[in-house]
């Protein structure tokens, strides 16, 4: 079946947020910095994800990531973020190539590497996705979040005791209600009810 857990937010280097909270000042901070200078990457990837993720309009947002990109295209960040956008729009192979770039950049990175491992998965990719989540293990083995990606691809592949047993794994590092869910998701669609 399809993927079921596409990403609600942005890479993880920013701080989680709610949505609702904020809006004010983080659209300021960019429209300040642009009055400053016009031409700064970093102020239009700020304000093509604020459009992208608080106002929900991608065309802006395209429109300033992309400018952001064209400003400055050795920014891992800029194309980091790009490369959400384009998971977000369903442009996942422009989006695994993207994010590539940007492991390639720092091999090392257990973020990347695990994200990189849930755009395979949101692309259909699981063997693939199975493989990087292995590797950005290989990186973290406490890494809570690639623990719980690769216990849903293991899932989605239809190997549901590794996907339990992952997703244990994930769960005795990180209680969060979501790797719970997907626990209990993962639970349900194996029939342990």
């Amino acid at each position: 079946g399809a993927p079921r857990n596409l990403p609600s937010s942005p890479p993880r280097r920013s701080p989680d947020r709610n949505p609702g909270q904020g809006y004010g000042a983080a659209d300021g901070a960019p429209a300040f910095a642009l009055k400053l200078d016009p031409r700064s990457p970093l102020a239009h990837m700020q304000r093509g994800m604020i459009d992208l993720t608080y106002r929900c309009q991608r065309v802006d947002a395209d429109r300033e990531l992309s400018l952001a990109l064209r400003l400055d295209p050795s920014d891992m960040r800029i194309l980091d973020y790009h490369s959400y956008y384009l998971l977000t729009v369903g442009r996942t192979e422009e989006a695994i190539a993207e994010k590539r770039k940007v492991l390639e950049h720092d091999p090392a990175s257990v973020v990347t590497s695990g994200e990189l491992g849930l755009y395979l998965l949101v692309a259909g990719r699981t063997d693939e996705a199975i493989r990087q989540l292995q590797s950005a293990l290989e990186l973290d083995p406490d890494d809570a979040v690639a623990r719980s990606r690769l216990g849903c691809a293991y899932a989605d592949s239809g190997q549901y005791g590794p996907a339990v047993e992952e997703l244990r794994r994930a769960a005795s590092r990180d209680r969060s209600p979501a790797i719970l869910g997907r626990l209990g998701e993962v639970y349900a669609r194996w029939g342990k009810t």
